[in-house]
């Protein structure tokens, strides 16, 4: 079934989220999310009981999909989700120092003279995740991952 959300308020406690009156009975979804390295998060989703009344044969059915052979569990669908969020990938040669008078009488066509050093840094994000070399496949130029960075060596 369809189903759209909308934002309607945000809130820390739970006894004062006030979107139904006192006599109506809400539903209340806790999720725990937790991403590696990261601490775990809680979100609450609550909504009125009498959204459910129109889909109630629905919930009670085993089978909620008309398409039973592509039905995959609430976790497979999640993991599916999570890994197609796109990243950036950032491959930082150098960072070389320029004066601001050099800067400015650049034009099309000049040269940037810059020193590539050994182990590229491959940001994920903004974080430093890997090392690598430069190289190339067929026509384009490419990165050969080294080395994966530890925790340890990756400052944030």
């Amino acid at each position: 079934m369809p189903v759209t959300f909308a934002v309607q308020g945000h809130e820390e406690n739970m006894q004062f989220a006030s979107f139904v009156d006192n006599s109506d009975t809400v539903i209340v979804c806790t999720f725990l999310v937790q991403l590696p390295g990261s601490e775990p998060a809680t979100f609450d989703i609550v909504y009125p009981l009498q959204t459910l009344k129109p889909i109630a044969s629905l919930l009670r059915s085993r089978v909620q999909s008309e398409h039973v052979a592509e039905d995959m569990s609430w976790r497979q669908k999640l993991e599916r989700a999570i890994l197609n969020i796109p990243l950036v990938v950032t491959a930082e040669l150098a960072k070389p120092k320029v004066s601001m008078k050099n800067l400015l009488n650049l034009q099309d066509g000049d040269t940037f003279p810059m020193q590539v050093h050994n182990g590229i840094k491959v940001l994920v994000e903004g974080k430093n995740l890997f090392t690598a070399e430069l190289g190339q496949v067929g026509p384009q130029a490419a990165l050969h991952l080294r080395d994966r960075v530890t925790t340890n060596n990756n400052p944030e």
